[in-house]
């Protein structure tokens, strides 16, 4: 057996050790839960605001030299966190950030466990429950998105009769409508909301779904469904469509054959910053010529979910590669991969039809990368394994400025210790519409927190395109 494989086949141990261990936690977390001997954080009266003292973050490892001031804005020693790097969690008017606070830390969540959607008032310093959920994870929260032009609405997820579905929160009203489909990501016009099935996320990898029972699980079925698929809900009228089944977009892709012999998933489902275009990561397990592996690609199609094509074949992502988002123009993707011929990640980006694809900067890739709107500073963090954090888990929020090519150290973040698998704490470094701030995760004393950096003072401009409240220029 060759180096490659044998490297393969132990990260494939690592990863069924690790779930075994993630496995046996939260069901001891389940026994205790119906004990009653379970620790979990008290839920707050919904609509009440409560204060927040806003303290400076002091880094772990402090950076000499460069330096961008950051603020704690959740409360200390309260499990707070933002959704993702390529979801802005500010609003439009950019007065307001919306949090999950978690009820626990230490197991992933069951049916039952309710975390809350918050919104942290910038100005008045204060934090408001609005929600209260049973659809989040411990990667994503709740999933929280603001509606594209107006701080009024606010998205998430929840769990309603054991299926994760998407709900609107009227923050005027304090009302919330809940819809009969997944959500995963809004269009920015604010008419729909698309998403796969969140529990078969779950199949492919813990942590971006809904809970789900500790045991008889939904499971995937051999081949491609046709029942199952990319989900469109019109936010206005509530009307579900399967948008796009599995079938139709493994039908679509020259490998189909090969395909249909194993088993189908989609997981990312990201949508261009101008709406034109869609992207889909679809995952393929237990084909033939890779037995037991996962395998990823990048399907892309038109808002009317026509004109597919492969932007990203999954030859390409098997020789590493993660976390693909839309870049600002809306027609090109950026992402973490590994090009051929080379043994490192990258940061490279390619066109929605597979062409064009090309390195962005010298530098290596890691963690959650994206683009400031004035395309010069390219942001991200890495992961403990990616050695560019120390082995007692704190990691980088890295600054790669394009035009000089030169790599800064933005700050140095605790993640928690290494080894916590789908519980670890990425802190997902996201710019603001207009580029002037950072969002990120990080731990405060033992529990996640969310910081805000003061990115104003970065060189370059930021396009007039960028600063129309309500368009997320790098969603």
């Amino acid at each position: 057996m060759n180096p490659a494989a044998l490297k393969a086949r132990a990260r494939r141990l690592r990863r069924d050790i690790e779930g075994l261990r993630e496995e046996a936690r939260t069901g001891l977390g389940l026994v205790r839960r119906s004990a009653g001997l379970e620790r979990r954080a008290p839920l707050g009266r919904l609509f009440e605001p409560e204060p927040v003292d806003f303290t400076p973050y002091r880094p772990p490892h402090p950076i000499e030299g460069f330096f961008l001031p950051a603020t704690v804005v959740t409360p200390v020693g309260q499990a707070c966190m933002h959704t993702f790097f390529d979801v802005c969690p500010l609003s439009p008017s950019g007065r307001y950030l919306a949090v999950t606070r978690l009820p626990f830390e230490h197991r992933a969540p069951l049916p039952g466990d309710v975390a809350e959607v918050c919104v942290v008032d910038l100005e008045a310093q204060t934090l408001t429950p609005v929600h209260r959920t049973g659809g989040w994870a411990l990667q994503l929260g709740a999933n929280l998105q603001w509606h594209p032009t107006s701080d009024r609405f606010l998205y998430a997820n929840d769990l309603v009769n054991g299926r994760g579905v998407g709900v609107g929160i009227d923050l005027e009203a304090r009302e919330a409508r809940t819809y009969a489909a997944p959500f995963y990501a809004i269009d920015p016009g604010g008419k729909a909301m698309f998403g796969p099935a969140l529990d078969l996320v779950n199949r492919t990898q813990a942590g971006y779904g809904v809970p789900e029972p500790f045991l008889d699980r939904r499971q995937l079925g051999p081949g491609a469904s046709a029942n199952e698929g990319l989900w469109r809900t019109d936010l206005e009228t509530g009307r579900v469509d399967l948008f796009l089944s599995v079938a139709e977009i493994v039908a679509a892709q020259p490998d189909r054959d090969l395909l249909r012999r194993g088993r189908n998933a989609l997981f990312h489902t990201k949508i261009g910053p101008d709406g034109r275009r869609l992207f889909q990561v679809l995952r393929s397990n237990d084909l033939p010529d890779r037995p037991g592996v996962w395998r990823a690609r990048i399907v892309t199609f038109d808002a009317d979910g026509n004109d597919l094509r492969l932007a990203l074949p999954m030859e390409a992502w098997d020789r590493g590669g993660h976390h693909p988002s839309w870049l600002p123009d809306g027609d090109r993707i950026l992402m973490n991969l590994v090009p051929e011929g080379e043994s490192s990640l990258r940061f490279v980006r390619f066109r929605h039809d597979g062409t064009g694809l090309e390195t962005v900067g010298a530098e290596r890739g890691s963690g959650h990368p994206s683009l400031r709107p004035s395309g010069r500073w390219l942001l991200t963090d890495a992961y403990l394994n990616e050695g560019f954090g120390s082995p007692g888990g704190t990691a980088p929020l890295r600054l790669i400025d394009l035009e000089h090519g030169e790599a800064r150290t933005l700050a140095e973040v605790d993640c928690g210790p290494p080894g916590l698998g789908s519980r670890r704490c990425d802190p997902h470094p996201v710019w603001s519409p207009d580029g002037r701030r950072i969002v990120a995760n990080a731990m405060v004393e033992g529990r996640r927190a969310v910081l805000l950096f003061d990115a104003a003072s970065l060189p370059g401009p930021t396009p007039v395109s960028a600063k129309r409240a309500g368009v997320p220029v790098d969603a």
